[in-house]
């Protein structure tokens, strides 16, 4: 039988059609002239010689194949097929399992040829393996969207937008990334833009000498951006800024892990001509891992409003409760609506008006200037049911004054009402059953005074499926929504209530960007970034005036501030117990450090060069959950002088301060002999 999947054609999924060790066939959309079906994928076998059908198994004729006119290429389990080289020029390869190798180096896997076109690849599993260059965005636009599976390169190198006015963008929840030559690496922006989001359980390795550059072509007016997102893990031996166009490493949340024990982990360019002041290292939480190696990131860490999390009002988790972690309030289950603990969401059975949905609460919308984004994760199970709500905000049941979120005409057209006024609809895209989708909604005030709404649906992977953008009613503005309810799956009219799921829904207090709703989407429900950790033997050396101002853990090895290096004020540090916190003459942290002591001699500690001048510095030590009986003591502070006296000092009873000439201990009895 023929499936046919939404916007994007018929796929053949006939066991005859697709590729069983030796047949591929790929479907087109129906053709407008005779209304039949049409393929567009094939192969050369010679340059001149154009052959639709199967591809071989083995590289014998060393056919280079092609995707093109917007076709689909569906490999499934078992398949596997072999070419010399691959180009969707136009079109999608759907990986689902089995095997596709390109078989000669210097035959290059372009995912986007042309200009005009646009290509992608969604893999979900088997294995995607190039003996040749991965060109994501030659020219054109070109994406690879990552649930699953595993993209490898033997040559040197993956590229995200080769060429200018390319765009190559690489959304990775999952599965993994492998670039293996030691001489190789990632390049994300050359003459074009590049965007790389890791999220979710992803595993993103570039082993070779060069690891990751941002903006290495004379693209001066490109965008290049690697954004880190929980769950994700990149891992590399550094991550170099070239100094063409913008660039940016943004880390919320995840693992960033050295692959060898390079001398620098994020970097400037050695060429002094170019504008490194553009690049920006900013990061919210997650864990740097040295892994034995000495390494240092040589721009300061910034936060950066953009990934604010105290712009984060409210979040709904339903992991067996259904609280607001943020705000503090309960949602209310309805009915029959009910929580199912193991993933984590409610789950709302569907039926008439009254059946079951969610009451989230009253007032929370901010009413404020900036504008606010409602973003959810959401599976519908049945779209046939008429105008679902997703969610209704307001305040009365004629819909005057409500913002409503709604499945429209059986699964097709979302729309979004504002003011009982159509804002949103797009015709193009259908809700599908049972699948997971990443559903956000911002407001946005605009230069004349109105406000813009935008609603983006994207697929469990990070593809875009819907964006679109409508303009308020005139008059209307978020200050007249303070009071208002807020419903999951329930219309303030007489429609049906949702039959689906709800995994997460957050409210913030401003529009969120296209990057930051796919940064989120990457990291999947349940994941927001908490501390920044620094995890692994070795060294983590921080340079500049550090503004990050989550908390910061030092689980393993030594995080170095460089001379003159500063942490923010808002940036405690604990540092855990044999971990340290090197301080280099004139670097200081701003915020409280906080030892962990264990034992009776094993504690975290500072190490300073130089006189250290104690007023500077504000500390805590906790009382470990066992105290050994007798006396006990921890030197938590060493340098060759001190001057000065403690800003702040935490140490509860029965603990005592001593301060010697080049060490600073607590203890439980006065002697220094007590302590190391």
């Amino acid at each position: 039988m023929l499936h046919c999947t939404e916007r994007f054609g018929c796929i053949a999924k006939t066991k005859q059609a697709l590729l069983l060790a030796a047949t591929v066939a790929i479907w087109a959309g129906q053709s407008s002239a005779d209304n039949e079906l049409s393929k567009s994928f094939g192969y050369w076998s010679d340059p001149n010689s154009w052959t639709t059908g199967a591809l071989p198994t083995s590289d014998a004729d060393s056919p280079h194949a092609s995707i093109r006119n917007n076709g689909i290429l569906a490999i499934t389990n078992g398949d596997e097929a072999v070419c010399s080289g691959f180009n969707i020029k136009g079109g999608i390869l759907d990986m689902e399992g089995g095997s596709l190798t390109t078989s000669v180096a210097n035959e290059p896997f372009y995912i986007g040829f042309s200009d005009g076109w646009s290509a992608k690849i969604r893999l979900s599993g088997g294995v995607v393996r190039s003996a040749g260059v991965i060109h994501v965005a030659n020219s054109g636009n070109g994406a690879l969207y990552q649930t699953g599976g595993d993209l490898i390169t033997g040559n040197r190198w993956i590229t995200l937008g080769q060429n200018a006015d390319s765009v190559g963008t690489v959304v990775s929840c999952g599965g993994s990334i492998q670039v293996s030559q030691s001489n190789g690496g990632l390049t994300v922006g050359h003459q074009g833009c590049g965007y790389l989001y890791i999220g979710g359980s992803s595993m993103v390795t570039s082993s070779g000498s060069w690891g990751v550059s941002l903006g290495t072509g004379d693209g001066s007016g490109s965008t290049n951006a690697v954004m880190l997102s929980s769950g994700g893990t990149l891992s590399v031996q550094r991550i170099t800024d070239e100094g063409y166009g913008f660039r940016s490493f943004v880390m919320d949340g995840g693992t960033l892990c050295t692959a060898t024990g390079r001398e620098s982990l994020v970097s400037n360019s050695s060429n002094e001509e170019r504008q490194l002041s553009e690049f920006a290292v900013t990061a919210r939480g997650g864990t740097i891992d040295t892994r034995g190696n000495d390494v240092a990131i040589r721009q300061p860490l910034t936060l950066s409003d953009k990934i604010d999390r105290a712009s984060l009002l409210h979040r709904w988790s339903f992991n067996g409760d259904a609280k607001d972690s943020i705000g503090g309030g309960q949602a209310t289950l309805n009915g029959s609506a009910s929580l199912d603990a193991v993933p984590g969401r409610v789950v709302l059975p569907g039926g008439a008006k009254g059946t079951a949905w969610v009451s989230l609460g009253s007032g929370l919308l901010p009413t404020g200037d900036a504008g606010f984004t409602v973003e959810i994760w959401a599976t519908i199970a049945n779209t046939n049911a008429n105008w679902q709500r997703l969610f209704d905000i307001g305040s009365n049941d004629n819909h005057e004054e409500n913002i409503y979120s709604a499945v429209h005409n059986s699964g097709t057209d979302p729309v979004v009402y504002c003011n009982g006024t159509r804002v949103i609809i797009d015709r193009s895209f259908s809700y599908l059953p049972d699948t997971p989708y990443h559903i956000v909604l911002t407001v946005a005030p605009k230069g004349d005074g109105g406000w813009q709404f935008t609603q983006y649906i994207q697929s469990s992977g990070g593809e875009f499926l819907s964006s679109q953008t409508g303009n308020a009613p005139e008059g209307w503005s978020p200050s007249g929504q303070g009071s208002d309810w807020f419903m999951l799956g329930h219309s303030a009219g007489n429609d049906s209530d949702l039959y689906g799921s709800f995994d997460e829904v957050r409210i913030w207090n401003r529009p969120l960007s296209a990057m930051e709703v796919t940064m989120n989407c990457a990291a999947g429900p349940d994941a927001v970034a908490g501390a920044l950790v620094k995890a692994g033997n070795g060294t983590l050396t921080l340079t500049g005036e550090n503004t990050f101002t989550a908390p910061l853990r030092v689980e393993k090895g030594t995080l170095a501030l460089a001379a003159g290096a500063t942490l923010a004020s808002g940036c405690g540090v604990s540092v855990a117990t044999n971990a340290m916190l090197s301080l280099a003459s004139g670097a200081y942290p701003k915020g409280t450090v906080t030892f962990d002591v264990s034992g009776r001699r094993d504690s975290g500690r500072i190490l300073a060069e130089g006189t250290l001048d104690l007023s500077k510095l504000s500390i805590s030590v906790p009382m470990p959950s066992e105290v050994p009986s007798g006396s006990v003591g921890y030197t938590i502070i060493e340098a060759a002088a001190f001057t000065g006296e403690f800003a702040s000092v935490d140490i509860p009873s029965p603990w005592i301060l001593i301060i010697g000439a080049n060490r600073v201990s607590v203890g439980t009895c006065g002697l220094i002999l007590c302590f190391r």
